[in-house]
């Protein structure tokens, strides 16, 4: 009996050695993956490139999300550098942007995406989902009291994200990277309209279109910025009709607040329609492809040059 026992007990702990072996590789290809898939180590090598061929100065940081990641062609906007990643809010960018000056890096202007969904509390989810992407960025502690998450479930979701991602595992694991992130997509006139449903009823009807704690850390950023003498720019980036269209006839969205908002801004650079008859400069809905983000980025880089010479 005493032998059963002994032999039971070290076939346990050889299969728990033999399991968390494997759990450990499994997370750290899985987080090699999501890493390579969100194109953070580029993000970090282009900053110090960037920094290192800029005398540590940025003329224009833009900050956002996917529209101002996909509509900025930096080469048509020199000193530019775009700190945006794909469903940022106005969270993780006030840390982003604080851990900029305290790196001492010069930045001249900062250029804010806000547009319609900015402040949607779809931000907070997508935070949420994606917790070991703003472990560098985001204080643990900081995370958890602005979402309301115990401290120990981000630690584990912070760094095991393979944990609760069943579905997506095999995706993530085997899927081919590609080199270039940049939309090349170009949807028919019925794929957008679908296309902006979706992201509408996301964005605006199953989630808050104006979440407390993103406009609390847009104040953030406006006052981090006054404190630190940089120019604060908003940008509304290009949409489709299709978009707007479906967005105007959403009754959760309350374009009064939207103005009120943007007109608290000291600086207001509007494009939201400027490319309505442009439907070939858009990849879907509400990106601009790469020829938009040329054209776009032109335009932009003689009203930044406009604004400077007043």
């Amino acid at each position: 009996m005493r032998k059963e026992k002994k032999r039971f007990f070290i076939n346990l702990i050889s299969f728990s050695i033999i399991f968390i072996s494997i759990f450990i590789i499994v997370n750290s290809l899985y987080i090699s993956k999501l890493k390579s898939i969100n194109y953070i180590k580029k993000r970090e090598d282009n900053l110090t490139n960037y920094l290192k061929n800029n005398k540590n100065t940025i003329d224009y940081l833009f900050l956002g999300d996917s529209h101002a990641y996909y509509a900025i062609n930096t080469d048509k906007i020199p000193g530019s550098f775009v700190e945006a990643s794909l469903s940022e809010g106005p969270i993780l960018t006030y840390f982003k942007l604080r851990e900029l000056i305290n790196k001492k890096i010069i930045i001249k202007n900062v250029l804010f995406e806000l547009d319609p969904h900015t402040l949607s509390d779809a931000k907070n989810k997508s935070a949420i989902q994606n917790m070991w992407y703003f472990k560098k960025t985001v204080p643990l502690k900081e995370f958890s009291r602005i979402y309301k998450i115990n401290p120990i479930t981000v630690y584990i979701k912070t760094f095991f994200p393979i944990i609760g991602e069943r579905e997506k595992l095999l995706v993530n694991l085997f899927s081919k990277v590609k080199n270039d992130h940049k939309k090349i997509q170009n949807l028919t006139k019925e794929q957008k309209i679908f296309d902006a449903t979706q992201k509408i009823h996301y964005y605006f009807i199953s989630s808050n279109p104006y979440s407390n704690v993103q406009m609390e850390y847009l104040k953030k950023i406006q006052k981090l910025l006054n404190e630190n003498n940089i120019n604060f720019i908003t940008i509304q980036y290009p949409l489709t009709t299709e978009f707007v269209d479906k967005m105007k006839n959403t009754g959760t969205f309350n374009n009064k607040l939207y103005e009120k908002i943007i007109n608290s801004s000291p600086k207001i650079l509007n494009y939201q329609n400027i490319y309505f008859d442009n439907k070939d400069f858009f990849s879907d809905s509400d990106h601009l492809n790469k020829e938009g983000a040329i054209v776009f980025s032109e335009k932009l880089q003689k009203d930044l040059s406009e604004i400077n010479s007043n």
